[in-house]
Formats: structure tokens, C-alpha cells, sequence
């Protein structure tokens, strides 16, 4: 048995939520579990008591290794933020099972240059870890939608963009070179 939370903002809990929860999960559930972190939410003392209550994996939303496609996500902190939660995973790695990163695909906006960058900076973190592309889904009304439009980018792009499934990666050359990334 295993749980997986399934919650982008679990790491970003309070210090004293987190204690409470470590407390009640280990006393009345006590099963091994997964959960998500940000980037910019987790920290050292963060993971050292989830590991305490039975931590054994970890997923991180890294997205993307270039500062202007990470602007263009809203995530704070940028990849200074993403360089530090991957120390601090890796200083746990004998305690965890090997770290899952995501990353984005197929963006639009994305330049050649910045795909390069993302594969660059996977190819330079400590392993085991493992990658899971997903690809951009535009859904209407958010600002990349809108800049999408605006940018008259559905003229060259199917708006598939907007129908497909975010598993379903373009198979392109960047892509395939993710996808080996290890």
C-alpha cells in the first residue's frame, strides 16, 4: 500500500501544519506515501519531517531550466530555486527513492536555445533521478491562452494545443532527448 498526494502546494504548507500532519499521518495511517513539492516551498527542514512520517518519493514540477520560460510559468524563483530544491532532494537520496522531475513541453513560446538549456541542466543533475515530459495544454481564458491568440500563433499551430492530453508529447528531437535523460 502507498498514497500519493496529489497536491501542487503540499510542500508550500506551513513549517507548524506540516509537524501536525507528520504527528497524525505516522500515528493513524502510517503508510509509505508521494507527494509533489514546489520548488520554491520545499526546504531542508520541510522534507526532514516528511521523510520522518514515511516520505519515500518525491515529484517536482521543474518545467523548464530557462529564466524566461519559467517567467513566462509564474514561478517563483526561477531556476536559482530549482537549483536549490535539487540540492536539497539529492542530500536525502538515501533516504528517498530517486527524485521524479516534470517538465513542459511543446511550448510555443519556447525557442530552440531555451529546449537546449532545459536538456543541458537535466544532463548536469546528480543522479538517479527520473523525467516526465508533459506537454503545454492552453486552456482559454489564462494569460498564455490569450498570448497565444494575440501572438496569432494558432495560424502555425493546430489548436490541438488546447484539445490534446498533457501525456501525449510532440515526437520531435528535443523531446526524444528528454525522454533519455537520466
Amino acid at each position: 500500500s502507498y498514497i500519493v498526494f496529489s497536491d501542487d502546494s503540499f510542500s508550500a504548507m506551513p513549517y507548524e501544519d506540516l509537524l501536525l500532519f507528520s504527528g497524525l499521518y505516522r500515528k493513524d495511517i502510517g503508510l509509505p506515501f508521494r507527494c509533489l513539492v514546489s520548488p520554491s516551498t520545499i526546504s531542508e527542514d520541510k522534507l526532514s519531517l516528511l521523510i520522518e512520517c514515511g516520505l519515500k518519493s518525491v515529484q517536482m514540477g521543474i518545467e523548464s531550466a530557462s529564466p524566461e520560460v519559467l517567467r513566462l510559468y509564474k514561478r517563483n524563483g526561477g531556476i536559482d530555486a530549482v537549483k536549490n530544491a535539487v540540492k536539497i532532494l539529492n542530500k536525502y537520496k538515501s533516504r528517498i527513492d530517486p527524485p521524479i522531475y516534470d517538465i513542459i513541453v511543446d511550448n510555443p513560446f519556447e525557442t530552440s536555445k531555451s529546449r537546449l538549456e532545459t536538456l543541458r541542466f537535466l544532463i548536469s543533475l546528480p543522479k538517479p533521478f527520473r523525467i516526465q515530459l508533459f506537454s503545454l495544454i492552453l486552456f482559454p481564458k489564462t494569460d498564455l491562452y490569450d498570448r497565444y491568440i494575440k501572438d496569432n500563433l494558432c495560424s502555425k499551430r493546430s489548436l490541438d494545443i488546447i484539445n490534446r492530453q498533457f501525456f501525449e508529447i510532440e515526437l520531435n528531437y528535443i523531446n526524444l532527448l528528454l525522454i533519455f535523460v537520466k
